[in-house]
């Protein structure tokens, strides 16, 4: 008795049809074939997990620290308390620092390198973490709107004439 797996793929390869789906390749171990299922449903799943949603690209960090500081290292904000070149607060090194499992103190902020590396992290993952947590579409725009006015203006829908300028100056700058 014929097999009829056998026979279809005997079939397509007399009729010239394209190739077979690896599942019925026979140079294909199974293992593989199962390695590929399990593969594409972590990718389907991972897509899934984040809300089938768009991401919006990332922030240009250099047009931030240009709009935060003009670009100055040592610039300080004595009424947030925001340090360096993307004026980045202790609050927000704190969260930093729980999500890294480390302990950089607030000195740290005033390095420019180190700087940049807090504010591209809290722009580029820890607010489109807290607005997919809230079910806020992931946009370049909510994202400065979260980083200039705090998440909890964008939960509320609440955005100051301070945000829309700065939102309306970092799109003006040249990449």
């Amino acid at each position: 008795m014929l097999n009829s797996a056998k026979l279809r793929r005997e079939y397509r390869l007399l009729r010239g049809n394209p190739p077979l789906p690896l599942a019925e390749r026979p140079d294909v171990p199974p293992w593989l074939t199962r390695l590929v299922a399990v593969g594409l449903l972590l990718v389907i799943l991972g897509w899934w997990a984040t809300g089938c949603a768009y991401s919006a690209p990332s922030v240009d960090m250099v047009k931030i620290a240009t709009i935060e500081s003009h670009n100055d290292p040592s610039a300080y904000n004595r009424a947030s308390g925001a340090i360096g070149l993307c004026q980045i607060t202790p609050v927000s090194l704190e969260d930093f620092n729980r999500a890294h499992r480390t302990a950089y103190p607030i000195k740290n902020l005033w390095d420019g390198q180190f700087n940049l590396l807090v504010a591209d992290w809290y722009a580029n993952i820890r607010i489109p973490q807290m607005l997919r947590a809230y079910h806020i579409k992931d946009t370049v725009k909510n994202r400065l709107w979260a980083y200039n006015a705090g998440i909890g203006r964008v939960k509320k829908g609440v955005m100051p004439d301070e945000t829309r300028e700065y939102i309306r100056k970092y799109n003006a700058l040249r990449p």
